[in-house]
């Protein structure tokens, strides 16, 4: 699965908050750090479920000892035990703390491995394929907030035909197709929309929400087609795309470098329209 390689999560400091020169560019980028957050808290899942159930072990185990009982259900060790899980979940994440989670998400990807443990394995697995689809939300949250946002804005830098058209955004065509009839003069912001980066995790999501991650004809000629997909060459046709963590990220991290680009292009071109 390698789900540890999805670790340590990129730092949520450049998911900070960003001010653009145009407030619907301020806007959009708040609304993609928070939803780009989002997918990597899912990384984060496996190992703090599990280092949790570590942590109230111990806790009931010290509760036991301290109070003299040898009963893990008494009241009054769940009580103490609470109280003590409670120092040990707000103690923050220094170094040793941070070093338990590595652990702890080893362990449960180990647990989830082996024999008789598909229930567990799939859960996984489905989180996996959850990052992809919300990564492409993400993206595509933003593509279109930025495009209505810049319309509704900043209408005088627009002809009227382009500010009366309807605009699509559930499929990339359409996305692409929408930013490069409104910003039909800036090549840079066109070629965000059509990167291969926006494209391949648009296809795997495409394929993972409507063929279970089994591979079509569908999907194998849009990967062949400009930009062409490389990522996806080893599968065949009838292949599953099985998801593990280093394919995740190295999915979401361009994606995420990707919308940032996108909000920056689109905010420098209002202004030199405004101008």
């Amino acid at each position: 699965m390698k789900f540890s390689n999805l670790l340590p999560v990129p730092s949520w400091l450049r998911l900070a908050k960003r001010t653009y020169k145009s407030e619907i560019c301020t806007e959009a980028a708040r609304i993609f750090s928070i939803n780009v957050q989002l997918v990597l808290t899912l990384a984060m899942v496996p190992g703090y479920a599990f280092m949790n159930g570590e942590d109230w072990g111990f806790s009931v185990v010290r509760a036991m000892r301290e109070l003299g009982c040898n009963d893990p259900d008494d009241k009054s060790v769940q009580s103490l035990a609470s109280k003590i899980w409670d120092e040990y979940d707000k103690g923050g994440f220094d170094e040793s703390r941070i070093k338990h989670f590595l652990e702890a998400t080893d362990n449960a990807i180990k647990m989830a491995s082996l024999p008789g443990r598909a229930m567990s394995h799939g859960a996984l697995h489905g989180l996996l394929r959850s990052m992809v689809t919300h990564a492409w939300t993400a993206f595509e949250v933003l593509a279109e907030d930025l495009h209505s946002g810049v319309r509704q804005k900043h209408p005088e830098c627009f002809p009227s035909n382009l500010l009366s058209k309807k605009y699509g955004f559930r499929r990339l065509e359409s996305m692409c197709g929408s930013y490069e009839t409104l910003f039909w003069d800036d090549a840079k912001v066109k070629a965000v929309a059509r990167s291969t980066e926006i494209k391949s995790i648009a296809l795997l999501r495409h394929l993972l929400v409507h063929k279970n991650g089994v591979v079509d004809q569908m999907f194998l000629d849009q990967c062949s087609q400009n930009p062409v997909v490389t990522r996806f060459a080893a599968f065949e046709l009838g292949d599953e795309v099985l998801i593990n963590g280093e394919m995740v990220r190295n999915l979401v991290e361009p994606v995420t470098n990707r919308g940032y680009e996108l909000v920056q292009l689109v905010d420098q071109w209002i202004i030199a329209h405004k101008s």
